[in-house]
């Protein structure tokens, strides 16, 4: 059911990021929104620790962006895509993290590889992080 609810934001995402290599701050809030309403309903005590590995998510995934920025002149992982992961383990929690970044870093590795178009801009990560979440939603 919450995988349903999801759809709407992840494919407006996925487009968004596939034609402007930008992942929408609505669409980001809105897994959230979703992440807090399912820990509101459920009553989970450990929706704390998913806070705060939120957090600490946007941190250091944020400052590994940074660094790699300045470092290269480059960007590896842009802001959104971080926004977007820290949302998402609202979601799913930071068990489900695990299996949600595999299954997002395994997509986009394969589509990297069978890349023909092997231009500087590189493959927006969003649809990867979108279809990760939306299958780990769904099978969890």
């Amino acid at each position: 059911m919450v995988s349903v609810a999801l759809l709407p934001a992840l494919v407006w995402l996925s487009l968004t990021d596939l034609q402007r290599h930008v992942i929408p701050d609505p669409a980001t809030l809105a897994v959230a929104i979703v992440g807090l309403l399912r820990a509101i309903l459920k009553e989970d005590p450990s929706f704390l620790c998913d806070i705060l590995g939120a957090v600490g998510a946007l941190a250091i995934l944020g400052a590994a962006g940074e660094i790699f920025w300045r470092y290269k002149g480059k960007e590896a992982l842009g802001l959104g895509d971080v926004k977007l992961i820290a949302a998402s383990v609202l979601l799913v929690g930071l068990g489900g993290m695990w299996v949600f970044m595999l299954l997002a870093c395994t997509g986009g590795i394969a589509a990297s590889l069978l890349s023909s178009d092997k231009s500087k801009s590189g493959i927006p990560f969003g649809p990867f992080l979108a279809y990760a979440l939306f299958l780990t939603v769904l099978f969890s």
